[in-house]
């Protein structure tokens, strides 16, 4: 029913159809997934929500949820906007490889939301707040009262900002903005009741919360979920579970869809992906080179050619600010890169041409969304003009929340902090602002460059970012990389990787001061796994990063 609040449409669920299954969760070792039914669901909530207002929780108050993907943490979620109480989720505590595990930054982001309660597993503690476990929330007996919701003007739940610069950011979304995102993403892919979704991508994600669980459970589709530690430990899990599930949606940033394309090449697996209507790609720039890898590599899975749909969203819109229409293979548009990178114009080229540079449209603007293209005086440009990319949505965050205090948002637009041009209604994002590298008075983006580095045998992720040179009045450009151990265990081995780097970036245009490596795991990154270049900068002249 249009206009109905998700959780009205779950316990309409649970009374009609309680016994259906609602969502199946992977198991480890290969067992067949765990089915949560309607009513099942329905009862996890309540039991959540007795259980964290026995402890002492009321309207209002935050909590936070270091939980792994799982029934535990959907029914203390759910509970939680049952009683009104506003939840925000960090990875499960002890999770490798995420820049936020380290005690600094967990602090930070604790710090930033001021809960009153951390829900986690096992005996994970965050100093100063109490605490509780998942499964003595759930002990409790049903509460049998009608939900009483966040109100419409107050916060619902808060999610970390995911950019590049900056102490983290809670961003506060109000039930309205929610409900219009979940609505705008459910008509425009479109998610219908018959589909089945599959996802990886974990809670703490915009993407993975209201792309992967959210809107499934607002429609009422078919949802498989998996924990992100079942992907990180085997990628080709995924692969899997869609052809079990005959999965007709999935969602995902380029990354993890390149390396389980790597991973099927190396190991000439097989699977079937043929019953996938659409791959919902965002998160991460989206490029030339990525869309004809897809089609080369996974159209001998089956993979249909309409099915890759980049698009492009913010934390701060909840999730979706633009899709592509449906069906159709993604739209490149090539320009010219003298005047894009000296005139900030994307001049149509030929795709063969030598200074041709292509960029991926991530669609139009969703249902009640506009985006405007200005300069940094604020004034309107027109196509192909390449500019700040400022949103109006009815999914717009309402305030932020900082160092535990709530600040409304001011203003009908919001400025992204992206680079962009719109072209036939098209919007493309070039970039960040904040992260825009200027040598010689041409535009560097870093999001290209990381990608041609990452795309150098033996690199695990890269970070480019410009610093200023006073003696040359322009800037250095410093790329750094996480490299497999065995390729940069020696000075020789070192300098033919750095080289390879180097050859790459050149041969696309590139001038690079400095390639340097950092251990496994040692670029910082954000919540949701992407590179915070400016904490990157800091280190860097620091000499804090360790870097061969």
């Amino acid at each position: 029913m249009p206009g109905e609040h998700i959780l009205d449409r779950l316990g309409r669920r649970a009374a009609s159809q309680g016994g259906a299954t609602a969502i199946r969760f992977v198991e480890d070792g290969g067992a067949p997934p765990t089915p949560v039914s309607w009513a099942e669901l329905d009862d996890l909530a309540r039991r959540a929500r007795a259980g964290l207002e026995a402890a002492g929780l009321r309207r209002g108050d935050r909590i936070l949820l270091l939980l792994p993907t799982g029934a535990q943490h959907l029914g203390v979620l759910l509970g939680a906007f049952m009683a009104g109480i506003v939840p925000s989720t960090l990875h499960a505590f002890g999770d490798a490889g995420e820049s936020a595990a380290t005690s600094r930054e967990l602090g930070e982001l604790v710090a930033t939301l001021a809960p009153r309660l951390v829900v986690a597993a096992g005996s994970a503690e965050v100093s100063g707040v109490a605490a509780a476990a998942p499964e003595a929330l759930l002990a409790a007996e049903p509460c049998r009262r009608d939900p009483e919701v966040a109100a419409p003007d107050q916060p619902a739940y808060v999610q970390f900002t995911s950019g590049s610069t900056g102490r983290p950011r809670g961003i506060a979304l109000t039930w309205p903005a929610i409900h219009a995102n979940l609505e705008a993403i459910a008509e425009r892919a479109p998610v219908r009741p018959q589909d089945h979704i599959v996802s990886w991508l974990p809670m703490y994600h915009d993407m993975g919360l209201f792309g992967g669980l959210l809107t499934p459970l607002h429609v009422g589709a078919a949802l498989t979920l998996l924990d992100t530690r079942q992907f990180m430990n085997g990628p080709l899990t995924w692969f899997r579970t869609i052809e079990a599930a005959r999965a007709t949606i999935t969602v995902s940033p380029p990354s993890a869809l390149q390396t389980c394309m790597q991973m099927l090449g190396r190991r000439g697996a097989a699977c079937d992906l043929s019953s996938l209507e659409q791959i919902i790609c965002g998160a991460e720039p989206v490029s030339q080179r990525f869309v004809r890898s897809v089609a080369e590599t996974l159209s001998r899975f089956g993979l249909r050619p309409t099915a890759l749909r980049p698009v492009y969203g913010l934390a701060e819109a909840t999730l979706a600010v633009s899709f592509p229409p449906q069906p159709r293979v993604p739209l490149v548009d090539h320009v010219e890169r003298s005047r894009f990178e000296t005139d900030g114009l994307a001049v149509p080229a030929e795709a063969t041409a030598d200074d041709a540079r292509a960029w991926v449209s991530a669609g139009t603007p969703m249902a009640g969304t506009a985006v405007r293209i200005v300069d940094d005086g604020g004034a309107e440009q027109g196509d192909r003009r390449i500019g700040r990319v400022l949103i109006r949505t009815p999914s717009l965050y309402s305030g932020y929340i900082e160092s535990g205090r709530y600040q409304p948002r001011t203003g009908e637009w919001f400025d992204t902090g992206d680079l962009g041009y719109v072209a036939d209604g098209e919007i493309y994002v070039t970039g960040r602002r904040k992260d825009l590298i200027i040598k010689h008075g041409r535009n560097y983006s870093p999001d290209r460059m990381e990608e041609l580095v990452c795309l150098v045998d033996g690199v695990r992720r890269a970070a480019a970012f410009g610093l200023f040179d006073d003696e040359r009045a322009t800037e250095k450009v410093v790329v750094l990389a996480e490299a497999r151990p065995r390729d940069v265990s020696d000075a020789a081995g070192r300098d033919a990787l750095r080289m390879r780097i180097r050859r790459e970036l050149t041969h696309a245009g590139y001038t690079v001061d400095v390639v340097s490596f950092v251990e496994r795991g040692g670029l910082p990154r954000t919540t949701s796994g992407k590179v915070r270049r400016q904490l990157c900068r800091e280190l860097f002249n620091q000499q804090a990063l360790g870097v061969s």
